[in-house]
């Protein structure tokens, strides 16, 4: 069986150089915690923290409901202004992501959010056209030969 992969890290892989000067990692999860990709240094906390981090942006995502906030554009923020977490979900088509950044001794911290709201909308801009140009590739009628259209437009009696 052959297992595809998904848009979503081709996306990430192109938009790392971002973060190129700061100290972040980057990891991609299903809504059910399962890790897709990640670019962690510490291996062993990778399914904890998909785990942990999905079940906090949950949890997050249900309480704010409660105060009304039902905007789709919604990061949640846990940590200090040195260290701590970003995390925001993309949905694609019937699929969605959560997209986790952990940072640590960050200088800027409001530049830093920034940088992960600009990956967050250069993911979806590239997964978007990524999208439209599969639907331009995909041409009605495009095995029809030149034959079988001659044949439809010949008003020959029968």
């Amino acid at each position: 069986m052959k297992t595809t992969r998904p848009k979503i890290i081709d996306a990430i892989e192109a938009n790392l150089d971002l973060f190129s000067s700061d100290a972040v990692n980057i990891v991609i999860t299903r809504p059910d915690g399962l890790v897709i990709w990640e670019n962690l240094k510490d291996k062993q906390r990778v399914q904890e923290l998909g785990a942990l981090g999905c079940g906090l942006w949950q949890s997050a995502s249900t309480l704010a409901k409660f105060t009304g906030n039902n905007s789709l554009n919604s990061t949640l923020v846990f940590g200090s202004s040195a260290d701590g977490l970003y995390a925001n979900n993309v949905k694609i088509a019937d699929h969605e992501y959560i997209i986790f950044m952990v940072y640590k001794n960050c200088m800027n911290p409001a530049k830093l959010k920034l940088k992960f709201r600009s990956l967050r909308q250069q993911v979806e801009d590239f997964l978007f056209f990524e999208k439209e140009e599969e639907t331009n590739n995909d041409k009605i009628f495009s095995d029809i030969t030149d034959k079988e259209v001659d044949d439809l437009f010949s008003f020959s009696e029968v």
